[in-house]
């Protein structure tokens, strides 16, 4: 038996946190029982303090000695990449929006939407791929642009996706990433009754986020509060909703981080939850890391999941799994949501006329085999981090961009898992 290769431990007021990458798993040990496990062979350990041992054993701190954990990790990330029970389909119903906020990375096309021939398509492949491979759950997501600017294509293909998917027993999961002004009440009753997750951004306390939010007329409207109170109407509404509120952040942001939370105190914690995002055109060296792990304090002070790249990030990028497709209002076929533009240079796939994809096989090959820096695969957090996604072509490190230590990481992520308890 030896120690695990992909583990690591901090120090805590307790004692020390150990973290098992591999199996996502924390000990906390006394500083008695660190110095014994530290330094002595674990021959002495089984026979001086079972209940160690085993526990060490048990959690996956202690493996048999041909156990090959740079294999089992990247098996697991396979498995998910390849995994055929689920068909995950994205489509971008416009790309136009109703909003014009400063540090958005795609190129609005006004008036953009899907017509009838290319939803036909879309829904022909649904079935085509299910006669090929009889996925047990279908996820649809929507995408733009604002994708609530043609709600009546959301509309038209879940009453096709619900019907074909109760005739065959298949699992329905909707998932519509917005900016939350366009909500109504017409629309809330159509979604009551799916299983769904939105995922709808603020930028910051009320005065910062109206700056920002900036509607095409060039009026600064509270779109803030309107934000707040549809989110209230989706826990209040939609019985299988859940809500990931996602604050896109600068050092202005965090400093009113408290300001945001007594605004949005009253959602239930089991149905939402904040993602903290960092706006990509800011410097991370630029963000103040105190800043970054008060705001994070203080989020799970009030008992909600923050999901600041959360370990484990074991789920790969929708983009890297096989069994996954994004479709522009236009019919053209890609992988990745977060490009500047659809457009024939970045396609990666025709929508052919009986509903199948021809694939370009070396750009898909690009996204799913993804083979990681030697910095990643040596890193003792590997497994539950796995390094850049495939968009990413340098090594830039997930903590670098993060602004955080290694152990300002694991203590995150290991208070979160007081809150999920």
């Amino acid at each position: 038996m030896r120690k695990n290769i992909y583990q690591t431990f901090v120090k805590c007021q307790q004692g020390f946190i150990y973290y098992n990458a591999l199996h996502n798993a924390y000990i906390v040990l006394n500083p008695r029982l660190h110095e014994v496990y530290q330094n002595s062979s674990l021959e002495d350990i089984e026979k001086s303090n079972t209940k160690l041992y085993e526990t060490l054993k048990m959690n996956g701190f202690i493996v048999e000695n041909d156990f090959e954990e740079f294999k089992i990790a990247q098996l697991n990330r396979l498995l998910g990449k390849f995994n055929k029970n689920e068909y995950d389909v994205t489509l971008n119903t416009t790309l136009d929006c109703n909003l014009k906020c400063w540090y958005c990375y795609e190129n609005k096309v006004k008036g953009s939407k899907v017509d009838a021939t290319v939803l036909e398509l879309i829904k022909q492949n649904i079935k085509t791929k299910y006669i090929k491979e009889s996925f047990s759950k279908l996820k649809i997501s929507f995408f733009g642009g604002e994708p609530l600017k043609e709600f009546d294509i959301i509309k038209k293909l879940l009453l096709f996706a619900d019907t074909f998917c109760i005739q065959r027993c298949i699992e329905l999961q909707v998932d519509i990433t917005s900016n939350g002004t366009l909500l109504t009440n017409e629309m809330i009753n159509f979604l009551k009754d799916y299983k769904i997750n939105f995922q709808i951004t603020l930028d910051g306390h009320r005065e910062k986020h109206n700056k920002v939010r900036i509607f095409e007329n060039n009026q600064i409207q509270n779109s803030y509060d309107l934000i707040i109170k549809n989110i209230t109407k989706i826990e209040n509404s939609i019985s299988n909703a859940h809500t990931y509120i996602r604050i896109n952040f600068d050092n202005k942001t965090l400093l009113h981080i408290d300001e945001i939370l007594s605004d949005i105190n009253h959602l239930n914690r089991r149905k939402n939850t904040i993602i903290l995002r960092k706006v990509w055109q800011v410097d991370s060296k630029k963000i103040d890391k105190e800043l970054i792990i008060k705001s994070l304090l203080s989020i799970m002070s009030k008992n909600f999941f923050v999901d600041y790249f959360a370990l484990p990030r074991i789920k790969p990028c929708f983009a890297e799994k096989v069994n996954q497709v994004l479709f522009n209002y236009d019919g053209k076929v890609f992988k990745c949501s977060t490009i500047e533009n659809f457009d024939d240079s970045n396609t990666e796939g025709i929508l052919k006329e009986d509903g199948s994809i021809e694939w370009n096989q070396v750009k898909i090959a690009n996204k799913i085999i993804h083979t990681p820096s030697r910095d990643c695969s040596q890193c003792n957090i590997y497994p539950a981090c796995y390094g850049p996604c495939s968009m990413n072509k340098t090594s830039i490190c997930l903590l670098d961009n993060l602004n955080l230590t290694k152990d300002e990481y694991i203590l995150y992520n290991f208070r979160q898992t007081m809150i999920l308890s």
